[in-house]
Order: C-alpha cells, then sequence, then structure tokens
C-alpha cells in the first residue's frame, strides 16, 4: 500500500537523493510539497506547488521605456520580499530581460499552463 502525506523533515535525504537523481533543485522550504511512501518507508514519488510572480508582459519599442516599466515593477517585489521573479519570452525579446539582470534558467523545458476558475 502507497502512503500519501505531507512532506516532513525526516524526509529530507530521500527526498534531496530522489531529486538529485532526477537533476531538479531541492524544493524550498516555502513550498508546499506531499510524497508517496512505500510499505518500507522509501519514498517513491513526490509532488510540489511553488509560488512563482512572473513578469508578463513587457512591450515597449523603446529600450528606455522598456528599463522604466520594469523598474516599476521592481519596486513591487523589492516592498513586497517576492524571492523570485521569472519571465517567459520570445528568443527576439530576450534582450529586454538579460538587460535588467534575468538569467536563462532552462534551456530543454516546456512551460505548461492548467487554467482553474476557482473550481477544479
Amino acid at each position: 500500500m502507497i502512503n500519501y502525506r505531507k512532506y516532513c523533515l525526516e524526509d529530507f535525504e530521500q527526498v534531496k537523493s530522489l531529486c538529485d537523481k532526477n537533476n531538479i533543485a531541492f524544493p524550498t522550504d516555502n513550498e508546499l510539497l506531499f510524497v508517496a511512501e512505500d510499505d518500507e518507508g522509501k519514498i517513491i514519488g513526490i509532488c510540489g506547488l511553488k509560488k512563482v510572480y512572473q513578469v508578463e508582459p513587457l512591450i515597449s519599442e523603446n529600450a528606455l521605456v522598456s528599463n522604466n516599466l520594469f523598474k516599476m515593477v521592481e519596486g513591487v517585489i523589492v516592498q513586497n520580499d517576492i524571492p523570485r521573479v521569472r519571465a517567459i519570452t520570445k528568443e527576439e525579446n530576450l534582450f529586454r530581460f538579460t538587460k535588467v539582470g534575468f538569467k536563462k534558467i532552462e534551456e530543454d523545458k516546456i512551460i505548461l499552463e492548467k487554467k482553474y476558475n476557482g473550481r477544479i
């Protein structure tokens, strides 16, 4: 039988090992994380929920305008102590984000979205 439950600190080594094996970063402690555990106490799966802020859209023909618009958003980021912000963009617009300090973190991932209107 498989037991599904919330992650606890005692799970750290097994979860870290599972993450390392799959080349993903260990989830930070501000995330919700669930584990699946077999009869012998071995963690055989994890699923987490992460809150991520995303800059979207950032549109301007003028680089100075793009920069100033982002600086306004950045003020909100700093005031609210938001630890990380992501952006999704086309290759031709990448320069707008790298100019204000964004770094490419994934080369070969597919980004998906599922919408919820307050219900499943």
